[in-house]
């Protein structure tokens, strides 16, 4: 059996950054990825200090207001060291940082050299694909920032002999997955088989896989994706800015839905300012 793996462009720069900022604070996974979009080579803010802290504020993201266990992966320690006082929310299914908040807190940041493309599906094997398929030629780089639900997944560790067999012959006897929650990841590469294809997950927590880093099949990045309808999910492609407009049309012309999805998160505006 022949396997292939692609990095998407940019993927090292990413993955260097991302190994240097694990884990994310508690409730800030998505500020976790737009602050790694924005530490791209050749991308700079105006911001004094950018960090986590910074791009929530700028997100309108809330938090919830004492630690949760539930709502990291088991035997994951809480990290509620925040820079900025974010505002808190009782209701935990309304914490963390909602997509439209997240597309403006990366743009603004980046004082409009990136822009994040959000691709609300419909979500199937294929048109995941056809997604990483458009951001493989991308240029001058791309971060694919998956907001999905964690239950779908396979459980970040499988053994070997499952991946193989899977890329073989897209058997799916991956373990059961590690926890159950809405999350943003980065989706960094993609892996092809005979008959499987799958991809390179980097996650927020260094317990999940290996150092963060692990392997999903496509079926089940859709899955995710769709989240049974209980949530809306979607990718944000986050591009230059100069090639966002090029990247639009290819996949809209490939049949995807451009528009942001409601994660359940509350985007309670532009506090940076008054936060510090």
């Amino acid at each position: 059996m022949r396997i292939e793996v692609n990095l998407l462009p940019g993927a090292e720069s990413l993955l260097r950054a991302h190994q240097a900022e694990l884990p994310q604070k508690d409730d800030l996974c998505g500020a976790f990825w737009g602050l790694l979009a924005l530490s791209q080579p050749g991308i700079a803010s105006h911001a004094a200090v950018l960090d986590q802290d910074t791009v929530a504020a700028t997100s309108g993201t809330a938090v919830s207001p004492r630690s949760d266990d539930q709502s990291r992966p088991r035997g994951e320690g809480h990290r509620r060291d925040y820079r900025l006082d974010h505002p808190t929310l009782e209701h935990t299914d309304q914490v963390g940082t909602s997509v439209v908040g997240l597309a403006r807190a990366i743009s603004q940041l980046s004082d409009d050299c990136l822009q994040a493309v959000p691709v609300a599906g419909a979500w199937t094997s294929d048109s995941v694909g056809a997604l990483l398929d458009q951001a493989q030629q991308q240029a001058e780089g791309v971060t694919l920032i998956a907001n999905l639900a964690t239950r779908h997944l396979w459980g970040s560790r499988p053994d070997l002999a499952t991946v193989l067999a899977y890329l073989d012959s897209g058997a799916d006897r991956g373990p059961e997955p590690d926890w159950d929650v809405g999350h943003f990841v980065a989706i960094v590469g993609q892996v092809q088989g005979a008959r499987g294809r799958g991809v390179v997950v980097a996650d927020t927590y260094r317990t999940l896989g290996h150092q963060g880093m692990h392997f999903q099949p496509l079926p089940r990045i859709a899955a995710a994706l769709t989240r049974d309808g209980t949530r809306a999910g979607g990718i944000l492609a986050v591009v230059r800015s100069q090639a966002a407009e090029a990247l639009e049309a290819n996949l809209k012309t490939r049949g995807f839905r451009l528009a942001p999805w409601d994660n359940g998160s509350i985007d309670l505006g532009d506090r940076l300012g008054s936060s510090g």
